[in-house]
C-alpha cells in the first residue's frame, strides 16, 4: 500500500504519545477501551476534598461536569447517585464515538454472538460504524435462477429486498445499542468519496433509517480537491433527528466541526473457554495489525516535536539528491507521504528513543500474536483432512457456544456468528 493511501490528519504531530497508538489501514487514529479510560499521570494537588458528599446535588454535578472520562468512569464504580450521574456524563460526551464494524452489524448478531459487554452497548450513544466495505452491493438480492415478467416486476423485487435489508440492518444498531442518538459512517480510502456510493448506499440508509437519530458520513476529500496539500476528511450530515423520514435528503458538509473526537472500541466480554480463546487471538491480531499501521507516521510525529515542539529548527530530506527543506511542522510528514523519502528513519534524541522503544513493542506484540493463533490453532487442528482431534475440538467449541451464558442464543449453534468466524479463518489458514 502506498502513503497516498493514507489521510493523516492535521496538528497530529502535537499529541502526547504512548506506545500503544493505533491506526486503521488509511490513517485514521482510534484507540481501544482501556486506553480511553487510562488515568494518565496525575498534575493535579495531592490534597483531598472530603466534604464533596455534603455539597448541594447541583454543585456535585457541576463539579463532574469538568472530570475527564477516566475519572468519570472511576464515578461510575462508587455510591449509587454519583454512579448514576457519572454514567450519564460519560456516555454523552460529544467528543466520543464507539466503533462497531458495518461487517460485523450486516450478519444480524444477537447479543451473544457478540465481541463485546451487552450492557455497555446497551448505554452507547455515539456509535461510529466502520465501513470499509460497505456498498450498495450491501443490501441487494442473489437473482441467480430467478425469473420476472418484466423489467418493473424486476425493479420492485430488488427494491422491495433493499428496503428490507436496510430495515434489518437498523433492528439490528437498535437491538444492541438500543440508547444511540448519533450515529457516523466512517470510509477512506483511494475510492472516495464516491458519490455514487454516498447517494445509492449510505444516503439511501440514512433515509430508512429510525425516527430520532442523526446520521453522519465521515470519509476522504477528492484526490483533485487536495492538489498541493494533503488531502483531509469530510463530515457529511445525512439526517438530522427530527426529519421526516419522508422527506428527501440533501447530504451537508460540516464544514466547522471537529468530529470525530476520539473513536473508542468497546470493552469486549472475558475471554471464557475455547471460545475466547479465538476471541482473544483475533483480538491480538487486529491490535498488531493496527499498531503496524500507525507505527511510521508516529514516527515521522516524532522527528516533527523533536525539530518544532517548543523550538524551531527547520532541517532537509535526508535523501540524497533531494533538496526538500521543512521550515513549518508537518511539511516532513506532507513530503512523506508524497515520496516515502525517510521511511523508517530513527529520528534523533528523545524522538529516537521513543521509536526505539515502540518497535520493540511492536516486535513483543508481534510476538504474542503468533503464541496466540498457534495455541488455538495447534489445538483445533491444521490438516486440511478430517481428524478426530478437529471433531472433537468443533464439538468442545459448539457445546459453549449452546450452554456458555456469554454466547448462548436462540437459533442453532451451526448459525452461530463465531462458530463461522472461526470456519472463516480456518479457511483462511488453509489457503
Amino acid at each position: 500500500m502506498s502513503f497516498d493511501d493514507y489521510v493523516i490528519e492535521e496538528g497530529y504531530w502535537r499529541n502526547s504519545f504512548d506506545s500503544n497508538l493505533y491506526m486503521t489501514q488509511h490513517g485514521q487514529s482510534f484507540k481501544y477501551f482501556h486506553q480511553h479510560i487510562h488515568q494518565r499521570r496525575s498534575i493535579g494537588s495531592k490534597g483531598s476534598f472530603h466534604r464533596y458528599a455534603e455539597l448541594p446535588a447541583e454543585l456535585q454535578l457541576r463539579i463532574m461536569q469538568f472530570c475527564d472520562a477516566p475519572t468519570l468512569f472511576q464515578l461510575m464504580l462508587t455510591t449509587h447517585n454519583i454512579r448514576i450521574e457519572a454514567t450519564k456524563l460519560f456516555f454523552s460526551d460529544p467528543a466520543t464515538w464507539y466503533r462497531l464494524q458495518a461487517d460485523f452489524l450486516l450478519q444480524h448478531p444477537s447479543a451473544g454472538e457478540s465481541l463485546y459487554e451487552p450492557c455497555f452497548l446497551a448505554s452507547v450513544k455515539q456509535l461510529e460504524i466502520y465501513s470499509p466495505h460497505l456498498n450498495s452491493r450491501a443490501w441487494k438480492p442473489d437473482l441467480e435462477g430467478k425469473t420476472f415478467q418484466s423489467s418493473q416486476e424486476r425493479s420492485e423485487y430488488v427494491n422491495k429486498h433493499i428496503k428490507a435489508s436496510i430495515q434489518a440492518f437498523w433492528c439490528t444498531v437498535q437491538r444492541l445499542c438500543p440508547q444511540v442518538r448519533r450515529i457516523m459512517f466512517t470510509k477512506d480510502g483511494t475510492s472516495f468519496p464516491d458519490k455514487n456510493v454516498m447517494i445509492d448506499c449510505f444516503q439511501r440508509m440514512a433515509q430508512l433509517c429510525p425516527q430520532g437519530l442523526d446520521v453522519f458520513f465521515y470519509t476522504t476529500e477528492p484526490a483533485e480537491e487536495a492538489v498541493g496539500r494533503r488531502r483531509k476528511r469530510m463530515l457529511w450530515r445525512l439526517r438530522t433527528s427530527d426529519e421526516d423520514t419522508a422527506m428527501e435528503i440533501t447530504p451537508k458538509l460540516e464544514k466547522h466541526s471537529k468530529a470525530p473526537g476520539v473513536i473508542v472500541v468497546p470493552p469486549q466480554k472475558p475471554h471464557r473457554g475455547r471460545v475466547g480463546e479465538f476471541i482473544k487471538a483475533q483480538t491480538i491480531w487486529e491490535k498488531y495489525y493496527s499498531q503496524s499501521f500507525a507505527a511510521e507516521f508516529y514516527r515521522a510525529a516524532a522527528v516533527e516535536q523533536h525539530y518544532f515542539q517548543g523550538r524551531h529548527e527547520p532541517f532537509g530530506c535526508s535523501v540524497a539528491n533531494c533538496d526538500a527543506w521543512f521550515d513549518q511542522p508537518e511539511q516532513y510528514t506532507t513530503h512523506l507521504l508524497a515520496t516515502r523519502h525517510g521511511k523508517g528513519e530513527t529520528p534523533p534524541g528523545q524522538a529516537g528513543a521513543f521509536v526505539t522503544a515502540n518497535t520493540k513493542l511492536e516486535l513483543m506484540l508481534e510476538q504474542e500474536t503468533q503464541e496466540s493463533h498457534k495455541a488455538f490453532w495447534n489445538w483445533w487442528g491444521w490438516t486440511d483432512a478430517p481428524s478426530e482431534q478437529r471433531t472433537m475440538a468443533e464439538m468442545e467449541v459448539m457445546h459453549q457456544l449452546e450452554h456458555d451464558v456469554l454466547y448462548a442464543q436462540d437459533k442453532p449453534v451451526s448459525e452461530h456468528v463465531l462458530l463461522q468466524s472461526i470456519y472463516e479463518v480456518e479457511m483462511s489458514n488453509s489457503l
